[in-house]
């Protein structure tokens, strides 16, 4: 019986460690450098996740590395907020 095609399911959110390795860098240096980098506006960790969103991450290299422009660096003008049921 032929098996079937492992399907590999990518995290989105990142953790500290993980996030300090995607970037190439130690957990060390990233907790050292952490300000400075949202000094030039490294996204904030999702608080209740204790992560970091990958897509904010890669949009924020992107604009570092001139492939987005800065200007579209400018968050939405309201949070995502959900709806009230009552």
């Amino acid at each position: 019986m032929p098996s079937s095609p492992s399907i590999r399911i990518e995290p989105r959110l990142l953790t500290a460690s993980a996030l300090a390795r995607y970037l190439g860098r130690s957990p060390s240096w990233f907790y050292s450098h952490e300000a400075e980098l949202r000094k030039k506006g490294f996204p904030d960790r999702i608080r209740s996740m204790n992560a970091w969103d990958k897509s904010a991450v890669d949009a924020w290299l992107d604009r570092q590395s001139g492939l987005l422009p800065a200007s579209d660096a400018q968050p939405a003008s309201k949070p995502w907020r959900p709806l009230d049921a009552h």
